[in-house]
């Protein structure tokens, strides 16, 4: 891969082009997304050449928004990444969209309905995440709290989803992650992920 598309920082080199995908479109500030894009890169260049290559990129990378609700960036304006990923709604799925974000500020927006769900390996995950804040809501809240504490990891437990994303905005940094990746299933009042997703938007700045 370094040989095909080498990188300069966060710079993808393209025979003489050098394209930073972030500025083009705030998704790949996340480096499992840029490397998927590197990789994707190494491969085209046995059928176009660097410059077109470059060329089609910086055409389309801008309109690229992924699947709804799955890890996806909404547009904001306040200098952070917000991120609705409403269809996370077990632990495992959580602890993927976790991985895409590994290094700086990350506010992690999780609760729900009481599924049964077993939240000792995403506690473990979180742990070793110290610049991750999580914030926990709905009648998850108390089992997820303590399955998190037992492993050390730091969370707070907020009344609702509505004062969980008020929270969020307020401690989440310029530059940080804010993530509803909730691990569980809507709660009452919401009726499914779709009205959650919606108020995030709206949170969002949309």
């Amino acid at each position: 891969l370094e040989a095909r598309v080498p990188l300069d920082g966060t710079v993808l080199l393209l025979g003489e082009k050098r394209l930073d995908p972030a500025a083009l479109n705030g998704r790949f500030a996340s480096p499992a997304e840029c490397w998927a894009l590197r990789a994707a890169c190494a491969v085209a260049l046995d059928h176009v050449e660097p410059a077109h290559l470059y060329e089609v990129l910086t055409q389309s990378l801008g309109a690229y928004r992924g699947l709804p609700h799955r890890q996806e960036i909404i547009p904001s304006t306040d200098d952070r990444i917000w991120v609705n990923d409403a269809l996370a709604t077990v632990p495992e799925a959580v602890m993927q969209a976790l991985s895409r974000w590994p290094q700086g500020p990350l506010t992690l927006l999780l609760g729900g309905a009481d599924r049964g769900q077993n939240f000792d390996a995403l506690a473990a995950t979180l742990a070793a995440r110290r610049e991750t804040k999580t914030l926990l809501f709905g009648p998850i809240a108390p089992k997820a709290s303590d399955a998190f504490k037992a492993k050390g990891a730091a969370c707070e437990v907020l009344g609702d989803y509505q004062a969980a994303l008020s929270e969020a905005g307020r401690i989440t940094p310029k530059g940080g992650v804010i993530l509803f990746s909730p691990g569980a299933a809507s709660e009452p009042p919401y009726k499914g992920y779709t009205e959650r997703a919606a108020l995030f938007r709206k949170a969002a700045g949309e």
